[in-house]
C-alpha cells in the first residue's frame, strides 16, 4: 500500500500488487472520505498519473491495512518456526519445520533434554519466563509484547536475548 505523505486526504493502493493478474484496466484505488469530484478538483493533476482509479472509503482502506498487518504477522510467525534447508533463491518451498530436523530416536535422551530445558527456563526471572512464553509459544512479536506490558520494544528484545543466552549457558 502506498501512502501519500504530502497530504492526509487520500492514500493510494496498487491493486496489481494486492491482486496479481488483475484484469479490467483499473490498477489503482484511492482511499478517502472525500467524494471523487472533490478529489479530482483538489488533486486531479496528481491522480491523473494513476487514472483510472476506484474510490474506497477509509473503512475499506483500514481493512486493507489490517489484512497486511495480519499477513505479515503470520508470515513472521511461520518463519520463526522453520529453518532454511537447501536454500535456493528460485524456489519458494525451501523451509522445513523445526521439529522435522534431526528427530531424537532415543526417548530417554529426549525426555532428559526436555527436563533440562524446563529447569533452565524455571531458573530465569518470572518476567523473562513470561516473555519467552509469549514470544516462542504464543507467537507474539517483541513489539506486541512491549505494547501489552507497556514497556519499550528494546527492553523486551534485550530481555529475551539475555534469557536465551542464560539457557545456552545452562546447557
Amino acid at each position: 500500500m502506498n501512502t501519500n505523505n504530502e497530504n492526509k486526504e487520500y492514500e493510494l493502493i496498487n491493486l496489481e500488487f494486492e491482486y496479481p493478474g488483475i484484469n479490467g484496466g483499473v490498477k489503482w484505488a484511492v482511499i478517502s472520505d472525500l467524494p471523487m469530484e472533490e478529489l479530482m478538483r483538489k488533486y486531479g493533476a496528481e491522480l491523473e498519473h494513476y487514472s483510472p482509479v476506484i474510490l474506497l472509503s477509509v473503512e475499506q482502506g483500514e481493512a486493507f491495512k489490517e489484512f497486511h498487518k495480519n499477513e505479515h504477522k503470520h508470515d513472521v510467525r511461520d518463519l520463526r518456526h522453520k529453518v532454511p534447508v537447501n536454500y535456493d533463491e528460485n524456489l519458494q518451498g525451501y523451509l522445513q519445520p523445526l521439529y522435522d530436523i534431526a528427530p531424537i530416536d532415543n526417548e530417554a535422551v529426549q525426555t532428559e533434554e526436555m527436563e533440562l530445558l524446563r529447569v533452565a527456563i524455571e531458573s530465569l526471572p518470572a518476567i523473562q519466563q513470561r516473555r519467552l512464553r509469549l514470544y516462542f509459544f504464543e507467537g507474539l512479536s517483541f513489539r506486541e509484547i512491549a505494547k501489552i506490558e507497556g514497556v519499550r520494544f528494546s527492553s523486551v528484545a534485550k530481555s529475551v536475548d539475555l534469557a536465551i543466552k542464560k539457557i545456552k549457558k545452562y546447557f
